[in-house]
């Protein structure tokens, strides 16, 4: 097999500054997935507050059960952002996100 016909794997990068999400693979042993990356000078606990608001089941409180139950107002969980979007149709090997961190 030549070196030509090798694929790279297609592995997510941010720029100084910049925080991203995308359909890409997290290193060349994985998988394709949504993937986050975040470039110098930005957190990685702003990576982590991407994916979780992407990818974490979403709390909401548990209006449904009869009042005085104790079940009431506990909480309930819904799909994940990106589960609800492809429950709806959406094809999320084309996500795209991608913000600046601004000057100050």
């Amino acid at each position: 097999m030549s070196s030509w016909s090798k694929r790279r794997p297609n592995i997510l990068k941010a720029k100084p500054g910049e925080l991203r999400a995308r359909w890409a693979r997290p290193d060349e042993h994985n998988g394709p997935d949504v993937c986050y990356a975040w470039g110098k000078g930005v957190n990685h606990c702003d990576g982590s507050l991407l994916a979780t608001v992407l990818g974490t089941p979403r709390a909401r409180i548990n209006l449904s059960s009869p009042l005085g139950s104790p079940r009431y107002m506990w909480a309930a969980y819904d799909e994940s952002l990106l589960k609800e979007l492809e429950k709806r149709g959406y094809d999320l090997t084309t996500i795209q996100f991608s913000i600046m961190k601004k000057d100050i």
